[in-house]
């Protein structure tokens, strides 16, 4: 598929279309997302904000769930992937991590960056699956990107 929903995670809840799931209601929403769609990209506000993501409503879910928590070290990554995420967006990593990282784990990992050229040149050298880019960033490069199109909360592929 080309195209997954886009929600917002945080304080074990999630958020989409204006309408927020809580506790029970929101594993079961998220489980629905990705029974229709096959996968969901997650934006971890908790993660992103304090470092302390999801993991817990993550390892609930049954199914594909690809993770946009803004992992700063290695251990980071790996605590989200043991949660059981299949896809992973790790933003601006350090440079000396990415090759650690890239030989611990076999999860699909994206790349994330102000810089989406430079992002790209990563993503090639440490062979991560792609990157993903925000609006306005210009595709155009040679490895697989996603856009997250806010207003319709989607997550879309693209560059194959």
């Amino acid at each position: 598929m080309d195209e997954y929903p886009f929600i917002k995670v945080k304080g074990g809840k999630i958020r989409r279309n204006n309408t927020v799931w809580r506790g029970k209601k929101a594993v079961e929403k998220l489980q629905e997302l990705v029974k229709t769609y096959e996968m969901v990209y997650a934006l971890d506000l908790d993660g992103y904000k304090r470092n302390e993501p999801n993991l817990e409503l993550y390892k609930k879910v049954r199914g594909s769930v690809w993770v946009d928590a803004f992992p700063r070290y290695v251990e980071d990554v790996m605590d989200i992937i043991v949660s059981g995420v299949e896809r992973l967006t790790v933003w601006v990593m350090e440079e000396r991590h990415l090759a650690e990282l890239r030989d611990m784990c076999e999860s699909e990992i994206f790349l994330r960056d102000d810089d989406a050229k430079n992002a790209a040149r990563k993503a090639r050298e440490y062979r991560f699956r792609g990157v993903i880019l925000e609006s306005g960033q210009p595709s155009g490069n040679t490895v697989e990107m996603w856009k997250i199109d806010t207003d319709a909360e989607v997550v879309r592929r693209v560059k194959k």
